[in-house]
């Protein structure tokens, strides 16, 4: 029987059939959660240059942003952007609003906390009981999760979840005791995750655990960096950003580093078609 060259890679998700929930994460890999963890404190940083440093306050930052994070999501699924990018882009996108949003409800309008948490995680579980309509765009690519359905919209609220536990980490234990506590939670959830594969039915519930952790993290480890490294907001995004990318094209989705001889196609995981463009230039001339 002959093979489809376009089979999803095993470390990818599993599509759910039509009508039914997103996709439940499968085996996710250490390449995934590690930028997904740089990720959540690039975001985190990001929203806070907009807040601060260009003077946009906690809401006047929100709708570009949206706007930016739409256009981006839809040329993923249009194919109009390489699907990796697109994912990352929106992640980081995503998580800068939901710093904005977050510091928003919690410092700006001073909602009682508790109210607050618990509608967040109610708002959380009622987006993963929506069911994906038959036939929805942005099923899983190779080693990225079921975007289908709710997805951003929980990936929204788990970052602000995610930003209003950090800061309250922070003010209890201070940004260095709050980002080593919360980094060792992120690593022992991560630790867990490999020894133990979550089963079938708890993958889900395991996977947004472990997202809601990594932004908690990232918003004390974000903090963190901005007071003590002493290159401010801005230049601790560049940094993180940087970091970000480094770990997507150095670290081949599904392998380890390359060595000498792929050195040429780092850019193929996010640029898949660039090796291609730049074999048709060669012809031409």
């Amino acid at each position: 029987m002959p093979t489809n060259p376009t089979v999803v890679d095993p470390s990818a998700t599993i599509a759910p059939p039509a009508g039914t929930d997103a996709g439940r994460p499968a085996a996710l890999g250490p390449r995934y959660w590690t930028a997904l963890s740089v990720a959540s404190v690039f975001g985190a940083t990001l929203g806070d240059v907009l807040s601060h440093d260009l003077h946009l306050g906690h809401w006047r930052g929100v709708p570009p942003l949206l706007l930016l994070c739409w256009l981006v999501v839809r040329g993923g699924r249009r194919g109009w952007l390489n699907r990796t990018l697109a994912y990352w882009s929106a992640v980081a996108l995503v998580r800068a609003m939901a710093t904005n949003v977050a510091d928003l409800a919690n410092h700006d309008a001073h909602l009682p906390q508790p109210a607050l948490l618990a509608g967040l995680v109610a708002a959380i579980l009622a987006g993963l009981a929506r069911p994906t309509r038959p036939g929805a765009a942005g099923g899983p690519a190779p080693g990225l999760p079921d975007t289908r359905g709710s997805y951003w919209v929980v990936l929204f609220l788990a970052g602000t979840l995610g930003t209003v536990l950090g800061d309250d980490g922070s003010d209890r234990l201070g940004v260095g005791g709050a980002s080593a506590a919360l980094g060792a939670i992120l690593g022992g959830a991560l630790l867990l995750r490999w020894l133990l594969p979550p089963a079938p039915k708890a993958a889900k519930a395991g996977y947004w655990a472990t997202v809601v952790t990594a932004r908690t993290a990232g918003t004390s480890v974000g903090d963190l960096l901005a007071d003590r490294s002493g290159l401010g907001l801005a230049g601790s995004a560049a940094l993180e950003g940087v970091l970000l990318v480094i770990v997507l094209v150095v670290w081949k989705a599904g392998g380890s580093a390359p060595g000498p001889r792929q050195r040429r196609g780092l850019w193929k995981p996010l640029f898949p078609n660039s090796t291609a463009t730049n074999e048709v230039s060669a012809n031409r001339q």
